[in-house]
């Protein structure tokens, strides 16, 4: 499946800390393809969590949705980065 482009997604997830051992992930909310990345941040499908960009401002939505939540996890924030056609950093 082909990405979708970073800054044509209008939700990445509702920014939520999961855990991946739960199969239910139901503190990602009611998207049917939902998943815990890096077992531990919610989106809403699998391919938002790499999805496509041109250019570093392409990624901006993203690493802002991904740095909210590692904020309030006291982890460092990423920067935006787009990197071979995806943008880099893993929540």
């Amino acid at each position: 499946m082909t990405p979708p482009a970073c800054v044509d997604v209008k939700s990445f997830g509702n920014g939520s800390a999961c855990n991946a051992n739960d199969p239910t992930i139901a503190l990602c909310g009611k998207s049917a393809r939902r998943v815990c990345a890096s077992n531990w941040l919610c989106f809403d499908a699998p391919e938002l969590v790499d999805c496509a960009c041109a250019t570093d401002a392409d990624c901006t939505k993203r690493t802002e949705y991904i740095n909210v939540a590692r904020t309030a996890a006291s982890k460092a924030p990423l920067a935006s980065k787009c990197e071979g056609g995806r943008c880099a950093g893993r929540p």
